[in-house]
């Protein structure tokens, strides 16, 4: 009985050790990047309904552009900060760009129904193929595009999109 109980006692500081970890691991700021580029043309995802959706469309916006899957439980965890973020924010585009086989359906759910993360459209890049352009290796990661179309900042790993530093960042940018 001492033996479960223990056990058990080990397994739940786990369990709280880890959820602590990675919540506090989240970044508040983003990173410079070594060398911003102009997105191009060929920088492209698909909206709800299978358009190609160009972001150079979104010129002359701040983008907050964040790469999650569905699967990912950081990316999970970082979500609803993501939506308040949209929320504060109107003036800007924010947008979670699905990387996993997921279709528009389950990210639906996932998204709106589920977390009811209404201020975050569903977007996917099921091939990878705007993940890689900007080069992307794992999810999470999140960058912040400028009024010119310019990547100028990073995040890769979970965010805290609440925090003070990362909002004034995208305050510079406005």
């Amino acid at each position: 009985m001492l033996k479960k109980i223990f056990i058990l006692s080990l397994l739940a500081l786990f369990i709280v050790f880890s959820k602590s970890y990675a919540q506090n691991n989240f970044s508040d700021e983003f990173k410079s990047i070594f060398n911003p580029q102009k997105i191009s043309k060929s920088a492209v995802f698909y909206d709800k309904e299978g358009n190609q959706v160009e972001l150079s469309d979104f010129e002359g916006k701040v983008i907050v552009l964040n790469f999650w899957k569905a699967t990912c439980r950081t990316c999970l965890i970082e979500l609803p900060s993501l939506n308040r973020l949209a929320e504060k924010y109107p003036e800007i585009i924010v947008l979670a760009i699905s990387q996993g086989d997921e279709n528009a359906d389950i990210i639906e759910r996932v998204l709106h129904e589920e977390r009811n993360l209404t201020n975050i459209p569903v977007s996917l890049d099921d091939n990878q193929k705007l993940f890689k352009l900007l080069g992307g290796d794992k999810v999470p990661q999140t960058r912040l595009i400028d009024k010119k179309g310019i990547v100028k900042k990073t995040i890769k790993g979970g965010a805290d999109f609440d925090s003070e530093k990362i909002h004034k960042q995208i305050e510079e940018l406005l």
